[in-house]
């Protein structure tokens, strides 16, 4: 995969279009050989290919690792990690772990700061608690640590009204400043 896309970048500014389309067919191969979906022309989907693009591009990288010791995996630059907190409704025990993220999913609102907002907003879940009367939690998310780069995948597919596609309009500024999103502020220069 790493040789691959390092030769797509390579013949980016070719005139050669025999030359990228081999290229992107050995990509596909590549892809079609995790993941036998993406092996045929059927159209599939761009956050699936992404990831599995991520997936494949990590176990490589982290391989290089264990051979070359300055080598850095690119993936690392999409990786950040969240904390969440659940807390029973019925005695308040909290529970917390920090989980590894490398894209958000948001559902699609009138701005992607209000996108993200809704996305770190208290839910109700359920649970089974140690006081064994519970099986109602709230649980909150913040950023423990935070991405060089920010993958957003916006959802525009309304799965209570029969997975019809939204077509709202969603303003997304040229910046984004999370120093307003839950555990930014505490992580310092980290935030922009």
């Amino acid at each position: 995969m790493l040789r691959c896309l390092a030769e797509l970048q390579q013949a980016r500014l070719s005139s050669s279009k025999k030359q990228k389309k081999q290229l992107l067919r050995a990509l596909k191969s590549c892809l079609s050989a995790r993941c036998p979906a993406f092996d045929g022309y059927d159209q599939e989907d761009a956050h699936e290919f992404l990831m599995l693009i991520l997936l494949q591009l990590k176990e490589e990288g982290e391989a290089l690792r264990t051979t070359c010791v300055s080598s850095i995996c690119p993936v690392e630059h999409f990786e950040f990690q969240l904390k969440s907190v659940r807390t029973c409704t019925s005695c308040g025990l909290q529970v917390s772990r920090v989980e590894d993220f490398n894209h958000l999913s948001i559902n699609l609102r009138s701005t992607l700061a209000h996108s993200l907002h809704a996305y770190f907003q208290p839910t109700d879940i359920e649970i089974s608690c140690e006081c064994e009367q519970g099986c109602r939690a709230s649980e909150v998310q913040e950023f423990s640590t935070l991405p060089r780069v920010l993958i957003l995948h916006v959802m525009r597919f309304d799965m209570l009204d029969y997975g019809e596609k939204l077509k709202d309009r969603m303003d997304i500024p040229a910046q984004l400043d999370l120093s307003d999103f839950p555990g930014v502020a505490s992580l310092g220069k980290q935030s922009r």
